[in-house]
């Protein structure tokens, strides 16, 4: 019955443009935000540097901005959250001084500061925009894609956890 309840609640804020823009978003790194109502989010379908990795800090602060001038309105989540416990989203903003609808995954991924990964979590006509992007940006050699010896962040993960 409680899961019930907070399943509504999030319906009607999100679902209710004035609450929606008022929800409380704090950029996590680039790919993971906290959703006040939800709680904590990991963008589907990519896959940002870490913090200590090149071009890091860059994901984190593009999600930001982007978070910082635009307003939710509209999401969809999994309904499996990773193995951290974070709801796996797809976000539609929409910016507050041109009206523009876009997804963040994918304005990331064109300014190459994220890949395509885990794309089996998202709608087969997403994964292929979101390919498109990263094919042009790898082109454009934009923001990871620069680099010389680029790694993924699962590898910087794996060789740079403390254990």
């Amino acid at each position: 019955m409680k899961n019930l309840l907070y399943i509504l609640l999030i319906l009607f804020i999100l679902c209710n443009p004035a609450l929606a823009q008022s929800l409380d978003i704090k950029v996590k790194d680039g790919d993971s935000l906290e959703i006040k109502v939800i709680n904590q989010c990991r963008l589907a379908g990519i896959d940002c540097p870490e913090y200590d990795q090149p071009f890091g800090d860059m994901a984190s602060a593009k999600l930001r901005e982007l978070i910082e001038l635009s307003k939710l309105v509209g999401n969809w989540c999994l309904p499996k959250p990773d193995k951290y416990g974070r709801s796996i989203c797809v976000l539609s903003l929409q910016n507050l001084q041109n009206n523009n609808k876009f997804d963040p995954a994918e304005e990331l991924i064109k300014a190459g500061l994220a890949e395509v990964e885990y794309a089996d979590t998202l709608p087969n006509s997403l994964e292929i925009a979101y390919r498109i992007a990263e094919k042009e940006a790898k082109q454009k050699k934009l923001g990871i894609w620069s680099q010389e010896n680029y790694i993924k962040p699962a590898t910087w993960r794996r060789n740079n956890t403390k254990k």
